[in-house]
């Protein structure tokens, strides 16, 4: 962006607009204006005549409606004040005109000695807003909502005494080490096209934070891991070869958070308002070419990680979990090297309850009532991607994202879970045409390497006669005998995947990515990868040691 266009910025703030909304097809018209501070809005039917909105307009701020003539105490009177609208030559809109005639661009709002151009399906800014920790080396990115623009161009500025100095005419900045202490200033104008292709430039929108910018935390740590990374990413080595991240980010508020789990952690660093850069910075670091994460915060997803990671250059595909709002999977995949060919969210809710609708169904009349109960509760969700390389010479594969049901007691539970999101894979490869894709299976199974799960995706089946039906026995009955407190000897059922991609799943390798401290140092998040199609070539990092 060039200086010309800041200079065609209009300089007229807010509190001398009255921004009009007036659409077609809307039964409502609603106009805002700033007054003495404080924000008023007028909501009323596009065929009411002017008089009726002015005469309601001047009651509210006359405040007539807080308190009735017969409360008032003798010496006090209704406030009365001036309300009219007026063209732009001056004269006075007659007030039996519709709101819909009258509230156009260029006519006037007087209230009192204030004056107000109205400015009518113009680009405005309703919304600018900074909710996160400032910090060096993090990138900010304001919250924007606007009306009638296709984009907003923004300015950055540093305090510097009493001036501001323009550093950064980006969507984000991140502050550098001349930036701590000192505060931010940023500046956004929203811009639409006309029909004829010029543009159409609203109103500037100035936000100065409170606080300067905090020092950035010690990132020693990571330095190690960094340089692995790096050595990986020499020109040339990267164009073969397909680099995955699987993460857990730990949504904000979950019930391990409100049980203390991480109470070693000074609270502050736990905020998703402080997290969430830094998660996103980690993210950028590894430059993985696709990402796989869980537990991701819708929130901070929207208004701060997609934009940003955007801008550093992926595309995020987003899948909330159906029954809670605050807790999502999401896949980032680089975008200079593939292209989004399809996408489907598996509801595994949805698919238990087809599976329990289907009586004759082995599998549902095998699960106790226990585990009927854990999987009705259930709102594990998948993502199944598919990503064409842009190089055209190879052909679109697949990536499967989830987070499984977490009870300890759930093992059989995560294994119809997995041969849900097979079955639906199958079904998104055959209508896709691509058979025996290549594919990555991620995410956060719950499961420690020697459960049920994996054999299921190792081999594409679950036998009958796995231990696990011997070792859950009292769980499982028979369905006409379920009040019976008998032990039963029945086996297991076999459960098939029947997933185009078997043979390379047969073979699969699984990668071991988030090594918990906790609960023993158990393994459950994994990647998993069809071996005819892929070749491992570094199965994980190096464990490296805080560095001194």
């Amino acid at each position: 962006m060039t200086t010309g266009f800041w200079d065609r910025v209009a300089d007229v703030t807010d509190e001398h607009v009255c921004h009009v909304q007036c659409v077609a097809g809307e039964q409502n018209i609603v106009a805002k204006f700033v007054l003495n501070g404080t924000q008023r809005r007028l909501d009323r039917n596009q065929n009411e005549t002017l008089a009726g909105t002015l005469a309601r307009l001047r009651k509210t701020l006359a405040g007539a409606g807080k308190a009735k003539k017969s409360q008032l105490q003798p010496d006090q009177t209704v406030q009365t004040v001036e309300v009219h609208l007026s063209a732009a030559d001056g004269s006075r809109i007659s007030e039996e005109t519709t709101n819909e005639e009258a509230w156009i661009t260029g006519h006037k709002l007087q209230v009192n000695e204030m004056e107000f151009v109205c400015e009518r399906n113009r680009p405005v800014i309703d919304l600018i807003h900074i909710k996160q920790n400032v910090i060096q080396g993090f990138a900010v990115q304001p919250l924007v909502n606007k009306s009638f623009a296709d984009s907003v161009y923004f300015r950055w500025s540093v305090e510097q005494g009493d001036t501001w100095q323009v550093v950064s005419e980006q969507e984000s900045f991140v502050p550098t080490s001349d930036c701590v202490g000192k505060r931010l200033k940023v500046e956004a104008v929203p811009v639409s096209t006309t029909e004829t292709g010029e543009l159409d430039i609203g109103r500037r929108v100035a936000l100065e934070l409170a606080e300067g910018v905090q020092a950035a935390p010690d990132l020693s740590v990571f330095k190690d891991r960094w340089r692995h990374v790096a050595n990986t990413n020499k020109d040339g080595e990267r164009d073969n070869f397909l680099r995955v991240m699987s993460y857990n980010l730990l949504a904000d508020g979950t019930p391990a958070q409100r049980a203390g789990e991480y109470d070693y952690c000074e609270s502050g660093a736990m905020e998703i308002s402080y997290r969430k850069q830094l998660l996103t910075w980690e993210l950028i670091q590894y430059d993985a070419d696709v990402i796989c994460l869980q537990e991701v915060t819708p929130h901070a997803y929207k208004t701060y990680m997609e934009p940003v990671m955007r801008q550093t250059g992926w595309t995020g595909v987003f899948c909330n979990k159906n029954f809670n709002a605050q807790m999502a999977c999401a896949v980032f995949f680089k975008t200079s090297k593939y292209d989004l060919y399809m996408e489907e969210n598996v509801d595994l809710h949805s698919e238990w309850q087809a599976l329990k609708d289907a009586r004759s169904h082995s599998v549902s009349s095998l699960v106790s009532d226990t585990l009927r109960l854990e999987l009705d509760r259930a709102n594990t969700v998948a993502q199944i991607v598919a990503l064409t390389p842009k190089n055209d010479q190879e052909s679109p594969f697949f990536v499967v994202n989830t987070h499984l049901m977490g009870s300890p007691t759930a093992r059989l539970g995560r294994v119809i879970q997995v041969a849900a999101v097979m079955r639906r894979l199958r079904i998104a490869m055959t209508d896709c045409g691509l058979f025996d894709a290549p594919t990555v299976f991620s995410g956060d199974f719950n499961a420690s390497p020697d459960e049920p799960v994996h054999q299921l995706l190792s081999t594409g089946r679950f036998s009958r006669k796995h231990k696990v039906w011997a070792e859950t026995q009292s769980l499982f009955a028979e369905a006409e005998n379920r009040n019976s407190n008998k032990k039963q000897t029945q086996e297991g059922v076999d459960v098939n995947t029947e997933i185009v991609f078997h043979r390379g799943a047969s073979t699969a390798q699984r990668t071991y990515i988030d090594r918990r401290l906790d609960k023993g140092g158990a393994v459950v998040d994994f990647i998993y990868f069809s071996r005819n199609h892929f070749k491992l070539q570094n199965e994980h990092f190096p464990d490296f040691a805080p560095s001194d």
